[in-house]
């Protein structure tokens, strides 16, 4: 069996692995069965592991066969990558803050990515000449790491949102749980729904904001060495693509994001329909540009 098929395997073992545990923590999420929580734990860590498993041997068929290059390449590979960091951001999240509430969530964003990244699949190619650069290597790693991590920090946003509705609608009283601090009101509604399993909208606003500030840093690198790697390629560090322009309007999202934050004191609902409109804007750079618009990047 070659490496090429094994990745595929590995591909959809994680794909399903993903979709068993958003399930589990569902269930965990639904009805407080801290069993359900422990499995799909469970089931989202060794899909984690099978996921690397299928990056490696993708990587692995590349050098054996047809020139050694980082699988990330094209629109399959980075997207299978993307998802891959997002459930990889998540379950260290997880461990960090010692909740499940929130798996289901990043779960499902993973297999959703995996469904659609299947749909560009091609197998292992030799790389154009102008994608052989270490500082590609480099740019495409950072983009794709931060890409995961502030897909995990829009996931907290859109929660936030739901959970300031819901505290809006409900009556006070005292949160419970690891994630709430002591003494802290948490206005969950009374009739115990979904929302009220949740930490407060405080704590998932400060954690939407504190994934977004390690992400933020990591694109900021990405463009640097994007830059690098034009100049190399193209003569020029920098040249207005679509794909530079969208990469550097996201940029700007998430450093006003942080600017607002910091400087201003923005806070709830206006900070999380920024950071919204951040993650909006990475899907514009990495999917609506490599399809519908052409440019020097059309490649990917």
């Amino acid at each position: 069996m070659d490496y090429e098929t094994l990745s595929l395997y590995g591909y959809f073992g994680a794909l399903v692995l993903y979709i068993v545990a958003s399930l589990f923590y569902f269930q965990y999420l639904a009805f407080r069965s801290n069993w359900a929580g422990q499995v799909g734990t469970i089931v989202a860590t060794v899909g984690v592991l099978v996921h690397a498993s299928s990056i490696g041997f993708r990587w692995a068929a590349t050098w054996a066969d047809r020139g050694w290059h980082l699988p990330f390449s094209n629109m399959y590979e980075y997207t299978s990558f993307f998802a891959f960091f997002i459930m990889l951001s998540y379950l260290i999240i997880q461990r960090m803050r010692k909740t499940r509430v929130y798996g289901g969530f990043a779960g499902a964003v993973s297999f959703i990515l995996m469904g659609i990244a299947y749909q560009w699949y091609t197998e292992a190619g030799p790389l154009m000449p102008a994608l052989k650069s270490y500082w590609l290597d480099i740019h495409v790693f950072a983009m794709v790491v931060s890409s995961g991590v502030l897909g995990v920090g829009f996931v907290f946003a859109m929660l936030y949102l739901l959970k300031n509705r819901s505290e809006k609608n409900g009556t006070p009283r005292m949160s419970g749980g690891s994630d709430a601090a002591e003494g802290e009101i948490n206005t969950a509604p009374i009739d115990g729904g979904i929302m009220s399993r949740f930490p407060s909208a405080k704590i998932m606003d400060h954690l939407s904001y504190r994934t977004i500030a390690f992400g933020f840093p990591i694109w900021t690198l990405g463009i640097i060495a994007g830059a690098v790697w034009a100049e190399q390629a193209w003569g020029r560090y920098w040249g207005w693509d679509a794909k530079e322009t969208w990469s550097f309007i996201t940029w700007l999202v998430y450093a006003g994001y942080l600017h607002a934050r910091i400087t201003v004191g923005w806070r709830g609902s206006r900070a999380a329909i920024l950071a919204t409109l951040g993650f909006v804007a990475v899907l514009v750079t990495f999917f609506a540009v490599n399809l519908w618009i052409s440019g020097l990047h059309s490649y990917a």
